[in-house]
């Protein structure tokens, strides 16, 4: 993957700048839909199906959405954990939740969690194994993704820096519209850049670093 440059850089921050402009251009009640298709997609695979613990961004704006993944969650006696990103670091601080209503908007407008008990920080609890797959999931946001599992995130690392520590199962959400040929042919791949393993779309789940043989 090519190296950190003033031109990946910049590159980058000209794709993020289009795609949040295409994102927040398309009418909600379209996005709703499809996130709930998105939704349904994740629920239908072994993925989550053995999930123990589940970790998740909260969805603002104009995101997939992952309200709906975090209730079904619960309601599958799933355990539910979401980040906080420690200002000074830019690392994720990962705290389990019961309810939504635990949550408070911070400096950055994101909803995250009131109460500072850290259950996990970049090296989450390992929630062990069902049925060969690792049994914690995490959820990770992305303004566009590729089949190779590469994503282009808001560009302050908390992600990667996460993953790169991740011992568990990592999917992207994107809808048919995010998910792009090759971000590095594009230009837009650093080295620090970790990718996911899955990526779920309303249509499909790509299995972009496992040799699973049926997608």
């Amino acid at each position: 993957m090519p190296g950190g440059s003033d031109s990946v850089r910049a590159a980058k921050c000209d794709l993020r700048k289009r795609l949040v402009r295409t994102r927040d251009a398309r009418d909600p009640l379209a996005r709703a839909r499809t996130d709930a298709r998105i939704a349904e997609t994740l629920f239908s695979d072994e993925i989550w199906r053995c999930a123990q613990i589940v970790y998740s961004y909260v969805s603002i704006a104009s995101e997939v959405s992952t309200r709906s993944i975090i209730a079904r969650a619960w309601q599958s006696n799933k355990r539910v954990r979401v980040p906080r990103c420690e200002r000074g670091t830019l690392r994720l601080s990962w705290h389990e939740i019961g309810s939504l209503a635990e949550l408070e908007i911070g400096a950055l407008g994101i909803p995250e969690p009131a109460v500072l008990e850290r259950t996990g920080f970049d090296a989450p609890e390992d929630a062990g194994s069902c049925c060969g797959i690792n049994a914690s999931l995490a959820i990770v946001p992305g303004l566009a993704f590729d089949p190779h599992g590469n994503r282009l995130g808001y560009g302050g690392g908390c992600y990667d820096r996460f993953l790169a520590s991740f011992d568990g199962v990592s999917v992207g959400l994107a809808r048919e519209t995010q998910l792009l040929a090759s971000l590095a042919e594009m230009g837009v791949v650093e080295t620090h850049d970790v990718p996911v393993e899955y990526v779920a779309t309303e249509r499909r789940i790509l299995a972009a670093r496992s040799a699973r043989s049926d997608l």
